[in-house]
């Protein structure tokens, strides 16, 4: 599954317009989708026939799904580590990669986004987040006037979860109207592991930098942002396509 034309249109002005700086960095496509319960089992062979179609078209960009755990009949599919010269030049024809979604998979959801992101640097992605089962994501809103801040703080957040083991990824999400907003995904190899007891973010920040400090960049990050969501995905490595894996 890959942008449809109209969203295709608007990620193209927005490579077009974004500093070359920020070209540089790795993106990540992602399509969230909700199903009916009672489509489910069609979804599901849907997906997998829409990947054995992608399969046919040697298709080289890895998609990864994911299965909400937290919520009903919600899916996310994410194709990370893609660069901006690669929406420029898709590997794939869209108009039929699109026309094939509609004849498979479309009828039997219910809702469907597309968001893109752009990793904010410093934000340490995993080289391979499809091997990680879990993903945590937490969603924010800058608020207006709050952009430095929410980036500097980032950066000092970003410092202190480097100390954790945590493989983790910041992003700004690009492709949507609205206030800017972040996008904070951390990745277990288990829900297990995951649910383990561990340090919250103010212990984490205290270890970094001092319990003064760690407190005083949380507030100025709060006072910055609002947070939007948070939610737990599981990988689904049999509706996954992965090529050369």
């Amino acid at each position: 599954m890959r942008l449809p034309a109209s969203l295709f249109a608007v990620v193209t002005a927005i490579v077009l317009s974004m500093p070359v700086a920020a070209q540089d960095n790795l993106i990540t496509l992602g399509a969230f989708v909700t199903v009916r319960a009672e489509n489910v089992p069609q979804f599901e062979r849907q997906v997998r026939e829409h990947n054995e179609w992608h399969a046919s078209q040697n298709d080289p960009q890895l998609w990864a799904t994911y299965q909400a755990i937290t919520g009903h009949g919600e899916y996310a599919l994410l194709a990370p580590g893609m660069t901006w010269a690669s929406m420029d030049t898709p590997t794939l024809d869209m108009g039929a990669d699109i026309a094939h979604w509609a004849e498979s998979g479309a009828p039997y959801t219910e809702t469907e986004e597309f968001v893109l992101w752009t990793d904010i640097p410093g934000g340490n992605p995993p080289e391979d987040p499809s091997q990680f089962p879990v993903i945590q994501v937490y969603d924010f809103d800058i608020n207006s006037g709050g952009q430095a801040a929410a980036f500097h703080t980032i950066e000092r957040a970003s410092e202190a979860l480097s100390q954790t083991g945590i493989h983790f990824q910041w992003s700004t999400v690009v492709s949507r109207d609205g206030p800017p907003g972040a996008f904070l995904a951390l990745w277990f190899p288990s829900f297990a592991e995951l649910g383990a007891p561990g340090p919250g973010a103010d212990q984490v920040m205290a270890d970094a930098f001092g319990a003064g400090e760690g407190a005083r960049i949380l507030a100025q990050f709060n006072k910055a942002t609002t947070a939007v969501s948070s939610q737990i995905w599981t990988f689904r490595p049999d509706l996954s396509y992965n090529p050369g894996m």
